[in-house]
C-alpha cells in the first residue's frame, strides 16, 4: 500500500464525514487510509517509490494508486480486506524520536479538516510499535521537532484516557520537550494521585535525572511540590543511587524547604543516604551542612521497642555506625570509600571528642581526636568498629572462604578503621599492617590470626615506628588511659587474653615472642611493670605475662621505687586490681619480707 498524495487528503476525510463508521468494512478501510496520513504527518512512513522493497502487499505503485483514488462504495471487501494491517506499512527503520514530523499539518487536520467528534479517530491510531502506539506518545517522544502544546491538548481532548504512565515516561525522557506540554502530561498524571502512588510517578520522574535534565526537575519542584519526596520514605521511592543524588541537588540548588538543615536533621537523611551507601548524597549533604556529620538517631532495634518506625531522634547512633552496620543484609553494597570519607569528616569535626556521661566517654584524652566517631558506642554499646568486625566474623562463621581479604569491601572498610585510627593515635605510617592491628584492634585476635595468615607475619619481635615491640603495643592499647580501645578490650577480657597467649606461647605467631618480656626500656622497666602499672587486669594479661617471665616478681620497680604486688594494690599508679595483688604475692611471697627488712 502507498501513502495517498496531498491531493487525496481532503477526500479521505470527506470520506470520514460521509460513511457510517459503525461499518466495519467502511471503518477499517477508511482508517487504514487515515493512518498512512496521519502516520506520514508523524515521519513514520515513506512514500512507495522510496520504500518499494517494503512492500508487504505485494503491489505496484500504478494499482495502489488507483486502489487509493478509487471510491469506497467500488472496493471489493477482499481487496478491502487485504489493506487493513495498520502498521504493515509503517517503515520498520524509523525512530519517532527521531521523525521529521510536520506538526502543521497535523494541526491542520485536527482543527480545521475534521470536527472534534472525530478526533478520537486520529487520537487512536496505532501507528507506530515496540509499545509506542498512538499518535500522542509518538509526538511526546519526538526530539527533533519538539510537538506543540496545541496538538497535545488536542489530542487529550479527543480521548483523556491516552494520558498513561508511558506517556509520562517519555516526556521525561525527552530533552528537548516542550515546557508547557511536560506540564500538561504531568498535571494529568498526578491531578488525582495520592502520596501512595507517588512511587508509580517517580519511576517516570527517575527519566530526567538519568538524561541530566535539570531544566524538566527544577519545573517539577517549582511548580509540583506535592510529588516531591520529604520523608526518607519517599526518597526510598526514587531508586537508584545517581537519581537520588540528581534530584537531591537540584533540590538543595533551588533552595527547596524539605532539604534545609533543619528538615533534614529531622528526618535524618545523612542516615539514610549513608544506609543506601550512597556516596555522592552523603558528600553533597556534608558540603552543604557539614555539622550534620556528628547527628545522632536511636538504633533500629530500640526504635521497635519503642513503637517508632521512622529515622527517630535521640539516641546516639552516627552515619558512621550506619555506614559499617548490615543494613537489610547491607543490599546496597558496603563502601570503603564512603567510611573513609565519614571517618575524615567525623576527625575534622572532632565527632566523638565531646561526650557526656564521665571520661569513659571522654576521648579528648587522646590530644582532642575524636577518632572520626570511629570508638562512639550506640545506644546499644556497640561501636562503629565493633560493628565491622562482627560483619566479618559472621561472614567467616559461615565459610571463611566466602572472605575474600583484598576484594571484600568488609574487609576494606575493616583495614580503613585500622589506618585510621592508627593515624589519629600517632602510630608511624610504615607500620606493618600487623602492627597497626595489635594497636587498634587488640580485641579481636581472631582478626589478628586472619592478619597474621593473609600477610604471612614472620617475626612478631619487630618494632613500631616508636620503638615499641608487639607486646608493648597491646599493653598501651588495652590498658593505657590514653586509648579509647581500653574501653572495648573491658568487654573482651578473654579475647585479649587470648591475644596475650598468641603472641607469647611457644605454639603462638611463629613461635612466639615470649623472650620479649624479658626486654626492659630505657628506664629498665620490664613489660610486666609496665602492664600493671597501665592497668592491665590479672585475667586479661597479667597471668599471660608472668607466665612467661615470673623472675619479673623479684625486683622493685625502678620508677615508682614499689613491688609489683604494691602497684597492682594502688590507684594511684594506675592499679587498683586485688585479684593481680593477691595472685602476685601468693606466687612470690618474699615481697612481703622485703617491706620489713
Amino acid at each position: 500500500m502507498v501513502v495517498p498524495e496531498n491531493d487525496n487528503h481532503d477526500s479521505v476525510v470527506t470520506k470520514c464525514n460521509e460513511y457510517d463508521f459503525y461499518h466495519d468494512e467502511q471503518h477499517k478501510e477508511i482508517q487504514n487510509l487515515l493512518l498512512i496520513i496521519v502516520s506520514k504527518h508523524l515521519g513514520l512512513v515513506v512514500d512507495a517509490e522510496d520504500n518499494d522493497e517494503d512492500d508487504h502487499d505485494g503491489m505496484d505503485t500504478s494499482s495502489s494508486s488507483t486502489h487509493s483514488s478509487s471510491s469506497l462504495s467500488s472496493s471489493s471487501p477482499s481487496s478491502r480486506s487485504s489493506s487493513c494491517c495498520p502498521t504493515s506499512d509503517i517503515s520498520q527503520n524509523t525512530d519517532p524520536r527521531h521523525a521529521n514530523t510536520n506538526w502543521d499539518a497535523i494541526l491542520d487536520l485536527l482543527m480545521n479538516k475534521m470536527p472534534a467528534h472525530q478526533h478520537h479517530l486520529v487520537a487512536k491510531l496505532p501507528c507506530g510499535k515496540n509499545g509506542i502506539y498512538y499518535p500522542l506518545n509518538l509526538a511526546i517522544c519526538n526530539q527533533v521537532h519538539p510537538v506543540p502544546a496545541k496538538v497535545v491538548q488536542l489530542l487529550i481532548q479527543a480521548d483523556p484516557t491516552l494520558v498513561t504512565s508511558t506517556s509520562l515516561e517519555l516526556a521525561c525522557s525527552n530533552p528537548q520537550i516542550n515546557l508547557q506540554v511536560f506540564e500538561i502530561i504531568l498535571f494529568h498524571n498526578t491531578k488525582n494521585s495520592s502520596r501512595q502512588l507517588l512511587s508509580h510517578h517517580w519511576r517516570s520522574l527517575r527519566q530526567i535525572a538519568i538524561y541530566n535534565n535539570t531544566r524538566l526537575a527544577e519545573f517539577v519542584m517549582i511548580r509540583y511540590t506535592a510529588i516531591l519526596p520529604k520523608v526518607c520514605g519517599d526518597w526510598s521511592m526514587i531508586y537508584g543511587n545517581a537519581v537520588q543524588t540528581f534530584w537531591l541537588s537540584v533540590m538543595l540548588r533551588c533552595g527547596s524547604e524539605f532539604v534545609s538543615e533543619d528538615w533534614l536533621d529531622k528526618i535524618k537523611l545523612l542516615h539514610y543516604m549513608t544506609s543506601q551507601s550512597n556516596l555522592d548524597a552523603v558528600t553533597l549533604l556534608l558540603s552543604y551542612y557539614p555539622r550534620t556529620i556528628s547527628s545522632v538517631v536511636s538504633s533500629r532495634r530500640v526504635r521497635q521497642r519503642q513503637g517508632d518506625g521512622g529515622c527517630g531522634g535521640g539516641g546516639s547512633r552516627l552515619p558512621l555506625h550506619e555506614a559499617l552496620s548490615n543494613y537489610k543484609g547491607r543490599v546496597y553494597g558496603w563502601n570503603s570509600n564512603l567510611v573513609a570519607y565519614l571517618l575524615n569528616k567525623g576527625k575534622e569535626y572532632n565527632v566523638g571528642g565531646e561526650r557526656e556521661g564521665g571520661e569513659e566517654y571522654n576521648l579528648t584524652t587522646t590530644g582532642g581526636s575524636g577518632f572520626g566517631g570511629l570508638f562512639v558506642p550506640d545506644d546499644e554499646g556497640n561501636t562503629p568498629i565493633e560493628s565491622i568486625i562482627q560483619q566479618i566474623r559472621h561472614l567467616s562463621s559461615l565459610s571463611k572462604d566466602l572472605l575474600v581479604f583484598d576484594g571484600d569491601e568488609r574487609w576494606k572498610c575493616l583495614l580503613q578503621c585500622i589506618h585510621f585510627a592508627h593515624e589519629c593515635l600517632g602510630g608511624d605510617h610504615d607500620d606493618s599492617i600487623f602492627l597497626k592491628a595489635l594497636a587498634i584492634i587488640p580485641f579481636a585476635p581472631d582478626i589478628i590470626d586472619w592478619i597474621v595468615e593473609k600477610y604471612k607475619v614472620d617475626d612478631v619481635s619487630l618494632l613500631n615506628g616508636k620503638g615499641h615491640n608487639c607486646i608493648e603495643i597491646v599493653i598501651e592499647a588495652v590498658a593505657s588511659h590514653k586509648s579509647p580501645i581500653r574501653y572495648i578490650a573491658k568487654k573482651y577480657n578473654v579475647y585479649t587474653n587470648r591475644l596475650f597467649q598468641a603472641l607469647l606461647r611457644d605454639n603462638g605467631y611463629n613461635g612466639g615472642g615470649k623472650h620479649l618480656v624479658r626486654i626492659e626500656d630505657q628506664f629498665g622497666r620490664l613489660p610486666l611493670a609496665k602492664a600493671i602499672t597501665a592497668g592491665l587486669r590479672w585475667e586479661n594479661g597479667v597471668s599471660e605475662i608472668l607466665c612467661c617471665y615470673p623472675r619479673a616478681l623479684e625486683d622493685v620497680d625502678p620508677v615508682s621505687g614499689l613491688y609489683l604486688f604494691m602497684i597492682a594494690a594502688s590507684g594511684d599508679y594506675g592499679g587498683g586490681d586485688l585479684n593481680s595483688c593477691f595472685e602476685l604475692l601468693r606466687r612470690y611471697p618474699n615481697n612481703l619480707v622485703g617491706i620489713f627488712e
